[in-house]
């Protein structure tokens, strides 16, 4: 079952997006740190790119969790080459290397960033 919440456009949303899924999750300790890492990189994409309020659903099926941020943006993510002094442009990256899977959807005038992650897995690495 999919539980979903709303958050304005503000950088306090993303802290709080990142508490909505630790919770509706039900992610254990050991999961937590890279959840909620990637929670932290989709959610500031919405508030920092899409600048539009951003709605967050969480599933849990056993130990796959699925977490999917849609935003009122069609302006889809896009992998980046960056320098080694860039200070931005990692959250793509950074949902490669920890979530066992991730995408894109467009939808409508907006899109929904989502990933997946293997709780037990995250667990034991």
């Amino acid at each position: 079952m999919a539980t979903t919440a709303s958050f304005p456009s503000e950088t306090r949303a993303v802290g709080e997006a990142r508490q909505f899924v630790l919770i509706a999750g039900e992610v254990p300790d050991e999961a937590a740190g890279d959840v909620a890492l990637l929670v932290s990189e989709v959610a500031s994409n919405a508030v920092l790119h899409a600048r539009s309020p951003f709605t967050v659903t969480v599933e849990r099926d056993g130990s796959n969790l699925r977490v999917a941020v849609s935003d009122n943006s069609a302006v889809l993510p896009v992998v980046k080459n960056l320098s080694n002094e860039a200070t931005t442009g990692r959250g793509l990256r950074i949902l490669g290397a920890l979530a066992q899977d991730w995408g894109v959807e467009p939808d409508g005038d907006g899109k929904t960033v989502w990933f997946e992650v293997d709780l037990d897995e995250v667990a034991i690495a």
